[in-house]
C-alpha cells in the first residue's frame, strides 16, 4: 500500500528534527519520495541539477542549491567490507550504479530498517509508548544484525500492551522519528547511524 501524503509529511518533519539535532548549526530538508528507487532517482537529479556533481565539501562555489544526500534502509545486513553505502546498494535487490558525481559519504543507510533506531534508543522508545511497553520482548542481538521481519514482530510484541497500542508505522514511527537521539542514543552502538551523523556535522561546518 503506498504511503498517504500526510503520512509522508509527518516522516519529513520527524527526520528533518532528529537529522537536525544531530548536527547543530545544519538546516535539514527531507523529502520522502515514497519508494527507495524514487528517492534514488531524485537524489541523482539534484546532484546534477544543483551542481554537487562537480563539487565537494571542500570546494562548492559552483553549486546552485543544498548539498543533497540519500537516506534509505538497508534491507538487509551490511557486509562488514563494504567501504562504503554505494557498494552494498549495488547488490542484493538493488543493483544500484552510483550517479556520476556522487561521493562516497552522499549515501546514507538505516541498517536493516528504520525501526532499528527506535530499538537502539529504547529510552526514548519506552518514554513514547509508555506504561505496558515490554522492553524484554525486543531482539537482545545488535539491531543490525536483525532482520527487518524480525524487528517489526518483535517490535509489535513489545508494544502490544503499551498505552499507545501496538506499533503501527503510519501512527507511530514519525513521532519516534522526531524523539530518537541519533547522535547520543542511536550511533554510540549502530556503525552506520555514527557515519551517518559524522558526515552531516562535516557537511554543517563546510565553509
Amino acid at each position: 500500500m503506498a504511503d498517504s501524503k500526510s503520512f509522508l509529511i509527518r516522516i519529513r518533519q520527524g527526520l528533518a528534527t532528529t537529522l537536525g539535532a544531530a548536527a547543530p548549526g545544519l538546516v535539514v530538508s527531507v523529502e520522502p519520495c515514497g519508494s527507495r528507487w524514487r528517492a534514488k532517482e531524485r537524489f541523482a537529479a539534484e546532484l546534477a541539477k544543483t551542481g554537487w556533481d562537480k563539487a565537494s565539501l571542500a570546494d562548492h562555489s559552483g553549486t546552485s542549491g543544498p548539498y543533497p544526500m540519500l537516506l534509505v534502509d538497508s534491507e538487509r545486513a551490511v557486509a562488514a567490507s563494504s567501504a562504503h553505502a554505494w557498494e552494498h546498494l549495488a547488490g542484493g535487490k538493488d543493483k544500484w550504479s552510483r550517479p556520476v558525481g556522487a561521493d562516497d559519504e552522499q549515501a546514507g543507510l538505516m541498517v536493516q530498517v528504520m525501526e532499528a533506531w527506535f530499538l537502539v534508543d529504547r529510552a526514548a522508545t519506552e518514554r513514547y509508548f509508555g506504561a505496558g511497553f515490554d522492553a524484554a520482548r525486543l531482539p537482545t542481538k545488535v539491531a543490525s544484525a536483525v532482520s527487518k521481519g524480525t524487528i517489526r514482530q518483535q517490535f509489535a510484541a513489545a508494544t502490544r500492551n503499551s498505552e499507545r497500542g501496538t506499533y503501527d508505522k503510519q501512527a507511530h514511527s514519525p513521532d519516534l522519528l522526531a524523539l530518537v537521539d541519533l547522535a547520543g542514543g542511536v550511533a554510540p552502538t549502530c556503525a552506520w547511524a555514527r557515519r551517518l551523523v559524522e558526515h552531516l556535522r562535516r557537511v554543517a561546518a563546510m565553509p
